[in-house]
């Protein structure tokens, strides 16, 4: 509410229905900030978990363990990088296989 003094300055006073439009406005803030924050936390998981997996396989590989294997959870990105890691080490088992064979044949 405005108010006007004889002398021409303007007051605003605060009223109960400005109060509770501001505490409103602060409740919707920490609702709509949570709920992003549960998002996050979700998406974190969904992208996170994966990846730690795709991670833990290359370095069995690194450490030549060629039998180690990805296993391909979903149809998005992390899905294909799943499949081509698993396509990775297939390529190198057998190009393994094929060097030992020659190495083999050769002595």
């Amino acid at each position: 509410m405005f108010l006007i003094t004889p002398n021409g300055h303007i007051f605003y006073t605060v009223t109960k229905e400005a109060d509770f439009n501001t505490n409103s406005t602060i409740g919707l803030i920490i609702v709509i900030a949570f709920t992003v924050a549960l998002i996050g936390v979700f998406i974190a998981k969904s992208v996170g978990t994966p990846i730690t997996e795709i991670a833990l396989v290359a370095q069995q590989v690194a450490a030549d363990n060629l039998t180690a294997s990805v296993k391909k959870t979903s149809n998005d990105e992390i899905g294909a990088l799943q499949e081509a890691i698993g396509n990775m080490i297939s390529n190198l088992s057998r190009m393994v296989n094929n060097i030992s064979g020659i190495a083999i044949q050769k002595a």
